[in-house]
């Protein structure tokens, strides 16, 4: 087979919690077969881009804790800690990372039950299992919303990475949660029936699981 060396596009569709790292590293990506490579990539909810793979022409995509499928061929590539944002004069801001029970007396700001219903499922059982609770939960879908509150009324927000640090700054500080069982898994995504052989080299020159759920390892 003759393969053209005219730049040849290729786009990976993503959640918007998948960690920026694993991004930077799909970009960086070299395939002898396909030197001229061109990836592109685009954001989607992970229910709708299981569905995509399934239904159109979308060859790849980054999805986090999806549910299995016969149909597709999943590759873990991440587990990825939940991480806690605080202001930076907090008295917590110190710390190197945080457990669930540094938090037990704060208010907390926590995406929807809906957002990731396994990963909200675990905190709360979490919580249960260790005999505390929180002072209040704020339950928020788009991760914006949780800045002003974490300034105006001194919460603190257990949000992914990725949406932690794109608020982390000058007033506010991300710190990793240190909890063995409360981490977002991160997959790469085909459907299993394709045969194309771009889709298996991309698959294959992608990286293995990359870090621990526990950020002190």
């Amino acid at each position: 087979m003759i393969f053209s060396r005219m730049s040849e596009a290729f786009a990976v569709q993503k959640a918007p919690d998948v960690d920026p790292v694993l991004v930077d590293i799909l970009y960086s990506i070299r395939l002898p077969l396909f030197p001229m490579l061109d990836i592109t990539v685009q954001s989607e909810s992970s229910s709708d881009l299981a569905h995509d793979l399934l239904s159109t022409d979308l060859g790849l995509a980054l999805i986090t804790d999806p549910t299995r499928n016969a149909k597709l061929t999943m590759t873990k590539l991440s587990e990825t800690p939940l991480h806690v944002v605080i202001p930076r004069d907090h008295i917590l801001s110190s710390k190197v990372s945080l457990k669930l029970t540094d938090l037990r007396d704060e208010c907390w700001i926590v995406f929807q039950k809906r957002t990731h219903p396994v990963l909200y499922e675990r905190i709360m059982k979490r919580t249960q299992d260790g005999g505390f609770h929180p002072r209040s939960i704020d339950h928020i879908l788009y991760p914006d919303e949780a800045a002003h509150l974490l300034l105006a009324t001194r919460r603190v927000a257990l949000l992914t990475k990725a949406n932690a640090l794109k608020l982390a700054g000058e007033r506010l500080v991300a710190k990793p949660l240190d909890e063995e069982l409360l981490c977002l898994d991160e997959w790469l995504a085909a459907r299993a029936a394709d045969t194309s052989r771009l889709v298996s080299e991309f698959v294959r020159a992608s990286p293995g699981p990359r870090q621990s759920c526990n950020p002190r390892r």
